[in-house]
């Protein structure tokens, strides 16, 4: 990934049904995010209307988000609260971060092993 901006930035690259995320790629923690027309003129009428159109489709956002200019981006999954006026951004694993455990794996093991 590259994030061509210099500042702390979100970048939207699309969208997927929410019935597909995966609640397994969820392994850190997840950031929430609100609107401030304070600093950015608009900005709350944009995310509440981003927010109502994901409501109403039942998707969730794929995009890329850089927390600070000297930091590297992440690919993240952007979800909207419907309770409140934000948005819940999770990062996304990289492939090399998750892995299957077999059936056959997942027991109890012997005393003496875990006394040693």
């Amino acid at each position: 990934m590259c994030n061509s901006h210099d500042k702390a930035s979100l970048i939207l690259f699309g969208f997927r049904p929410t019935n597909s995320f995966c609640l397994e790629h969820i392994i850190k923690k997840s950031y929430r995010a609100f609107a401030n027309d304070r600093i950015v003129a608009g900005s709350e009428r944009a995310l509440f209307n981003l927010k109502e159109a994901m409501i109403r489709k039942e998707v969730y956002a794929v995009g890329e988000l850089l927390l600070r200019h000297s930091s590297s981006s992440n690919m993240v999954a952007i979800f909207p609260e419907k309770e409140l006026a934000g948005i819940v951004i999770t990062p996304l694993p990289f492939k090399d971060d998750m892995r299957r455990v077999p059936k056959e794996d997942i027991g109890y093991t012997k005393r003496p092993v875990v006394d040693a």
